[in-house]
């Protein structure tokens, strides 16, 4: 998430009970949401520091912590780029992978993540009958690509759900990246099989150095020194949850209680930097958390400076602000599945800036199981709304995961036909 300038407040009226976009009435935004490259309108005052100034420093750095390889074209950073993977699905039992297909043209808003099926074919309703649906759009933001990505692994009886939310110039390479490569280390880690939790800490980190190492190859077309991504996944397997993240793609989990009604268990807490914990640690690596005038967010700087002003206290990528503090290391645990579990939610920030967790999970519930699919995109639609009601003209990017609980896992390969298709 980019730096948030405030403007002049401006009154708006939007019709709540619509929730297609193209029923929104748009109008001037409240305030301007900017990219961690350009803090400020003008360059010139004190304090924020504009793009040029800011490239002027990231080139000029000789601590050795990060080299910038001059075969990476600099000024490419603040260019719209066309994303060519997009989410992935993998059903590893019977050998099927679903991938993200190449966008042959700029995504336009609220434009779904395209996803191929490479070798054998599972059916349409596949993921319905099992209980899960994901949801991807591209957000209102005219000067990226959609920066958000997903996985979603299904192996025998259990599934394993990643979301991965990008941010910085290069954040939709980063998120692409994590995607590919996060719940495979995962999956293929020696402990995975009887404890996963022991497989998350060096899977995150491993992920973080192979990235590094990526970024710093000659051939690199991208780097994360001023880019990075959330990434949260959960494991469902038999009565077990287990989850683990680093950013603020939160996971709630619907339970219904004693009295009948429904509450929103927060399986995944926002790494914010201003969590007493967070902020030590910050603190004590020469970084500083505050908020700028105007600001939504606290955020990470290095002291008595505004830059570069990420959002959260942990992420994969974010070079710069590893001398200050801000860590890969995943917050991790474990959940028993009781009877009064019903879904669960896994979602970029997209959908929780705007939206209570009690809302999104009332709004799923109310859709019912056999309606899965429909439930997360009028989840989308409902924060997209929520977005244009409060900014105007600024819509971040859109993921939606839900996976009702129990999953009802069946055999794919009885009705698996070949071609690949496009849905």
């Amino acid at each position: 998430m980019g730096v948030c300038v405030a403007k002049q407040k401006i009154e708006m009226q939007v019709d709540a009970a619509a929730l297609k976009p193209a029923a929104v009435k748009r109008v001037p935004p409240k305030r301007e949401r900017l990219s961690i490259w350009k803090l400020s309108e003008n360059p010139e005052q004190e304090g924020p520091i504009g793009p040029e100034a800011f490239l002027q420093l990231y080139q000029n750095r000789s601590n050795g912590s990060f080299v910038k390889h001059p075969k990476v074209n600099v000024s490419h950073i603040l260019q719209t780029e066309e994303k060519e993977e997009q989410g992935t699905v993998m059903v590893l039992n019977c050998q099927v992978t679903i991938e993200g297909a190449l966008s042959l043209h700029p995504q336009d808003q609220f434009e779904e993540k395209k996803s191929r099926i490479s070798g054998d074919q599972i059916p349409e309703n596949y993921l319905r009958q099992l209980g899960l649906a994901v949801t991807c759009k591209k957000g209102l933001k005219p000067e990226s690509p959609n920066q958000d990505d997903y996985s979603l692994l299904i192996d025998g009886k259990q599934v394993l759900l990643g979301v991965f939310d990008g941010h910085g110039p290069f954040g939709h390479n980063v998120s692409n990246f994590i995607h590919t490569l996060l719940p495979k280390l995962i999956s293929q880690h020696e402990s995975f099989p009887t404890d996963p939790l022991q497989s998350f800490v060096p899977s995150f980190e491993k992920c973080q150095k192979s990235l590094e190492m990526h970024c710093e190859h000659p051939e690199a077309v991208f780097d994360c020194v001023l880019s990075g991504s959330t990434a949260s996944v959960l494991l469902v397997r038999e009565d077990k949850l287990y989850v683990a993240h680093v950013g603020d793609s939160r996971a709630v989990l619907s339970r219904k209680t004693a009295a009948g009604k429904r509450e929103a268990v927060v399986l995944m807490p926002d790494h914010k930097p201003n969590l007493p914990e967070e902020k030590a640690r910050i603190e004590s690596r020469n970084g500083e958390v505050k908020k700028l005038p105007n600001d939504i967010p606290y955020r990470v700087f290095i002291r008595n400076r505004d830059f570069p002003g990420l959002a959260m206290s942990r992420s994969i990528g974010d070079m710069l602000c590893r001398d200050l503090g801000v860590i890969s290391e995943p917050t991790f645990s474990v959940y028993d599945i009781t009877e009064q579990d019903e879904f669960i939610l896994l979602c970029s920030d997209g959908v929780w800036e705007f939206m209570s967790n009690e809302d999104a999970i009332s709004l799923v519930a109310g859709m019912g199981r056999t309606k899965v699919a429909e439930a997360a995109e009028q989840l989308a639609k409902k924060a997209w709304a929520r977005w244009i009601q409060s900014e105007g003209d600024v819509v971040d990017d859109i993921t939606v995961m839900i996976a009702y609980l129990p999953l009802r896992f069946s055999d794919p390969a009885s009705t698996l036909h070949n071609n690949s298709t496009q849905f």
